[in-house]
């Protein structure tokens, strides 16, 4: 195990009194994993008082011997809306595509937004829009030595190139449903950065010059899922990118007592009987859908496109994908847009992604300079 890994996360109660109790030969024979200098930093940084010498509840323990499972990621649920009929819509929600980053699951990413095509030629909605909910790009200086992951050194061309993707992504909805409006939003994520200036912002500017209706929200946006009608409210949902760290949930703890509190407080603000019905997220790179809030009240979370080697995971990984709404008048189902296990599986094994990453997106920025050429926009 690598030097720097002695001061990752001890997340297992048992794990943690084990290494403050058993010799290092008795610990290793438990737990195989640990470097001895791990071990050897924890006990260290427990007399310093920089970890807590007992476990906490909301770290999750695995109990010694139990393989652990995380929960079962929903395909779909079917909401009836009583009298709010309207045009019909399909709203698209994605993130944490990461463009830029040697890890991209890029077969991943076209096998989404070819489902997510077929799923709009089916419906033919009258309306699509398209919420990235943060972590287009990549990103500069995010974590130390962040730039030896980037396959582009800069991180401006992280963005042109997810945007490029995008618009291609729009063209072929454009093709399948002809007759629907097709918008677009963003909000900025933590990788959405470069040395701490804001990427999103660059992702209207773009889509525009690429010829598509887009917009920049900042931290939240708000979406109507299902168009006003007589007799109720539009079904509100709101978009954010995420926060905290979790190991074997959707959701960091923190982030689900964050949105509650926050969903009371707009509940004061929001006029007559509006609320806001579901909350849309990112970050931790782990589709999941319907994470009961309260009544009526729910947390969504769309799938990382970003091969998994940094984060701390359960054994079968974290589900990757887009989540769509689709609202048919009368009824809205909020569907998993998920790519073929096997491409994940062989893309998540390939030795030579980076590689082929590299490739694809100087392919595409050239692709996009024609295009700012044949604009004017370049020389």
């Amino acid at each position: 195990m690598p030097r720097w890994q002695g001061a990752q996360s001890w997340d297992n109660t048992q794990e943690r009194k084990d290494a403050q109790k058993l010799p290092w030969k008795e610990f290793h024979e438990r737990w195989p994993d640990r470097s001895q200098y791990a071990c050897q930093t924890f006990r260290r940084d427990l007399k310093r008082g920089k970890r807590k010498p007992e476990g906490i509840a909301a770290d999750s323990p695995i109990p010694p011997g139990v393989e652990w499972a995380p929960p079962i990621t929903q395909d779909e649920e079917c909401i009836p809306l009583k009298g709010k009929r309207g045009p019909s819509k399909l709203t698209l929600a994605f993130g944490d595509t990461q463009f830029g980053d040697e890890g991209h699951l890029y077969e991943c990413w076209q096998e989404c937004c070819a489902e997510s095509v077929a799923l709009a030629k089916r419906v033919q909605p009258a309306e699509i829009e398209m919420m990235c909910v943060g972590d287009l790009a990549s990103g500069r200086g995010i974590y130390r030595n962040q730039e030896l992951r980037n396959i582009l050194p800069l991180a401006q061309p992280h963005v042109l190139w997810g945007c490029w993707e995008i618009a291609a992504w729009i063209g072929e909805l454009r093709k399948a449903c002809p007759k629907a409006r097709i918008v677009g939003k963003n909000v900025i994520g933590n990788h959405d950065l470069a040395m701490g200036e804001n990427l999103a912002l660059m992702v209207p500017f773009v889509m525009q010059i690429l010829g598509q209706e887009w917009k920049f929200c900042g931290r939240q946006a708000l979406i109507n899922a299902a168009a006003e009608g007589p007799g109720g409210a539009p079904y509100m949902l709101q978009a954010e990118h995420g926060y905290g760290h979790s190991s074997y949930y959707a959701n960091s703890y923190q982030q689900i007592r964050g949105v509650k509190d926050d969903l009371l407080s707009k509940d004061r603000q929001l006029p007559g009987e509006q609320l806001i019905h579901r909350v849309v997220c990112g970050h931790t790179h782990w589709l999941n859908i319907g994470y009961h809030l309260a009544r009526g009240r729910f947390l969504d979370t769309v799938g990382g496109f970003q091969r998994q080697e940094r984060l701390s995971l359960p054994p079968s990984g974290r589900p990757v994908g887009f989540i769509a709404y689709v609202h048919d008048g009368q009824t809205l189902t909020v569907r998993a847009i998920r790519p073929r296990d096997e491409t994940v599986d062989r893309l998540e094994n390939d030795q030579a992604l980076d590689l082929r990453n590299g490739l694809v997106a100087y392919q595409q920025l050239f692709k996009l300079r024609d295009v700012l050429h044949e604009k004017g926009l370049v020389a």
